[in-house]
């Protein structure tokens, strides 16, 4: 007897459709919720000054692929970072992780009954004129970026007012 011929067809096995992590980590950082690959958005809350984080994600499937993992950059207050993993077949997956970093305290000073909070990095100070160079200035105990004019030897600090508007002010004796 002879075995019928099935036409030398080939059995093609469908692509999976796993899009799940086993699990989402942030170096050195807690999440503030257990993680579970069917809960798709998670907080954590990162100490103040803090640049930069590390995210590492595993996958539920190792042919899926993963997007917005590794060293992510932050900025004070919230961070909404999208982790998004794409199955072997296309389909996808958004995991999203809201990272807090935290604010400093603010430094508050009064200048003529009017309450101003210290400006701490440069980044956030309106341009200044070349005659300026870049200093640390000592205010209590903390440190925050300032300039320095050498010919006039005075330190401007930027102080920012209720309304968010920030200027330049004289620092000297420590006032």
């Amino acid at each position: 007897a002879t075995t019928p011929s099935t036409g030398g067809s080939t059995v093609v096995k469908p692509q999976s459709s796993n899009n799940y992590l086993s699990s989402l980590t942030i170096d050195g950082h807690k999440l503030n919720e257990e993680f579970n690959k069917e809960t798709l958005e998670y907080t954590a809350t990162i100490p103040a000054e803090t640049e930069k984080i590390k995210i590492n994600a595993q996958l539920a499937d190792s042919d899926a692929r993963v997007t917005g993992t590794g060293e992510v950059n932050v900025t004070t207050g919230l961070n909404t970072l999208n982790i998004v993993v794409t199955a072997a077949n296309g389909s996808k997956r958004t995991y999203i992780l809201k990272a807090t970093v935290e604010e400093l305290k603010p430094i508050e000073l009064t200048v003529d009954k009017v309450k101003y909070t210290v400006v701490r990095k440069k980044t956030e100070l309106p341009e200044i004129s070349e005659y300026y160079e870049e200093t640390k200035v000592k205010i209590g105990e903390e440190e925050v970026d300032g300039y320095y004019n050498k010919k006039l030897d005075y330190t401007l600090v930027g102080l920012k007012d209720a309304k968010g508007k920030i200027e330049y002010y004289i620092y000297k004796n420590n006032k």
